[in-house]
């Protein structure tokens, strides 16, 4: 926002918005002036807001009542209306009786003064910041009032140690912080002006060569325009722009005071990484509303790592060693194991493979004993999916043993009384090649068998990932 025009470009801000503007919630931090005892502005947060006059009042009502000889804090509600910015320019901010008219606003009993404080001449920034849970759009008065009186001021507001702790507050700056709704408290800023998000990209969701940009706008708000930019990177890094286009707000129609309309961008190609820059403006004031940046993502999430298993293991073997490992001459149980570690990782488990051993040391690390050497159990894979669970797995290309299975059950309770997080699944699954159908349902461990492993290995080719982790389950109920 160039602070050039400041003064033009707050008034044709307000002018476009102004049919969805119903009111005023202003604050205004004041303190006796050293000189001569009058009220003068510290910081003043100027809210203009679609909320009506009486939210506002019934916000402010809530707000801790400062005011003692030498600090105060003065909240005004008011209906929208330009004739107020008129007023600021002179200087002055009306309060307790504030009368919107043609001709100009009424003062009650008080008058703030704010001798360097010229709203619609300060160099203007913009940013953006929730506020009630919303996002704003907020100007600042910054950069302006470097004058020295203005330390003075706000060395009488931070000697007032004791306010700020009778209000439960660490210090000064934090009360204001609060009372004023902004996280910005230099020196030289007196003056703050939000506008509430009329108009915000809300969500991009990506397809196989298109992305619809989802923009939620208050109904009737016109002259509103979605630029599109997208970016390649080249060799060096350089970013090259390979596309861009405009699209118009105005011809799609909202029927609720707000509601999410949809964009669907067509691109001639969108390629994974491409870097998509997507601009909401306002053509008017050409006030930027809402700015976002997303790349462009793999439509298959976990084609690179099936494309590097692919090539030290073809894919057709890699579902031989998981389906008929016994047509492996050599260790087709070690295959197995092997391959089931593989898939649960392209599945997107962490996953260790605890049954692997070194012919250098003749360990094995796959069983677990007590402190009696009593044999607990053993598994062959331990398998993590990220705050969620923790899979417990062995393997068996002969069958499903119950005496296998008991001591699967058998581990994962060790684990379980054991375990300082019970929000945390400890699972208990068991690999099988062969299909069980309906007894694998009647287990009290989860049984992966033939259909599961296909079906893991169809919503891996999908890029599907947490598809292809929600086959394996327990489809057993334990008694409470």
């Amino acid at each position: 926002m160039a602070p050039a025009s400041a003064p033009d470009e707050l008034y044709y801000v307000l002018e476009a918005f102004r049919p969805f503007l119903k009111s005023i919630d202003m604050r205004i931090f004041a303190v006796r002036s050293p000189s001569d005892r009058e009220w003068e502005n510290l910081v003043t947060s100027f809210i203009v807001s679609e909320k009506t006059v009486d939210e506002v009042k019934s916000l402010q009502e809530k707000l801790p009542k400062i005011r003692n000889n030498e600090v105060a804090l003065f909240p005004i509600a008011a209906p929208f209306d330009y004739s107020l910015f008129d007023y600021f320019v002179q200087g002055k901010i009306g309060h307790e009786r504030v009368l919107v008219g043609g001709g100009g606003v009424g003062i009650g009993r008080i008058t703030i003064r704010a001798k360097t404080f010229d709203p619609l001449r300060l160099k203007v920034t913009s940013s953006r910041r929730r506020i009630e849970g919303l996002t704003k759009r907020v100007l600042s008065a910054a950069n302006s009032n470097s004058a020295p009186e203005r330390e003075g001021l706000w060395a009488i507001a931070q000697s007032q140690t004791r306010l700020p702790k009778e209000l439960s507050y660490s210090d000064m700056d934090e009360l204001i912080k609060d009372t004023l709704r902004t996280d910005d408290l230099r020196h030289n800023k007196d003056f703050e002006l939000t506008i509430s998000d009329l108009a915000k990209i809300e969500n991009v969701t990506f397809n196989a060569s298109s992305f619809v940009v989802e923009i939620s706008k208050i109904l009737g708000l016109e002259n509103l325009q979605l630029n599109i930019l997208q970016g390649r990177s080249e060799s060096g890094g350089f970013l090259r722009t390979v596309w861009r286009n405009r699209y118009s707000l105005d011809e799609i129609e909202t029927q609720q005071p707000r509601e999410t309309v949809s964009v669907t961008v067509q691109p001639p190609d969108v390629f994974p990484f491409d870097n998509i820059t997507l601009e909401l403006i306002h053509r008017g004031s050409f006030l930027i509303i809402d700015e976002s940046w997303k790349t462009a993502p793999l439509q298959n999430v976990v084609e690179p790592f099936f494309k590097v298993l692919d090539a030290f293991c073809p894919m057709d073997e890699f579902r031989e060693m998981l389906l008929k490992p016994e047509t492996f001459e050599n260790a087709p149980e070690k295959m197995f194991e092997n391959a089931v570690s593989w898939l649960l990782s392209l599945a997107g488990f962490h996953t260790i493979y605890l049954g692997a051993n070194s012919k250098a040391t003749k360990k094995f690390f796959d069983a677990l004993r007590m402190h009696d050497k009593y044999h607990i159990g053993s598994t062959d894979i331990v398998a993590y999916e990220d705050n969620k669970r923790v899979l417990l797995v062995d393997c068996d290309i002969k069958g499903v043993d119950e005496k296998k299975i008991q001591k699967l059950v058998e581990i994962c309770d060790y684990f379980k009384s054991g375990s300082s997080c019970k929000e945390l699944e400890i699972v208990p699954v068991l690999f099988v090649p062969r299909s069980y159908g309906e007894a694998a349902k009647n287990k009290p461990v989860a049984i992966a068998d033939g259909p599961v492993i296909e079906s893991m290995l169809e919503e891996i080719a999908k890029g599907d990932r947490e598809g292809a982790r929600s086959k394996i389950s327990l489809h057993f109920s334990f008694p409470s």
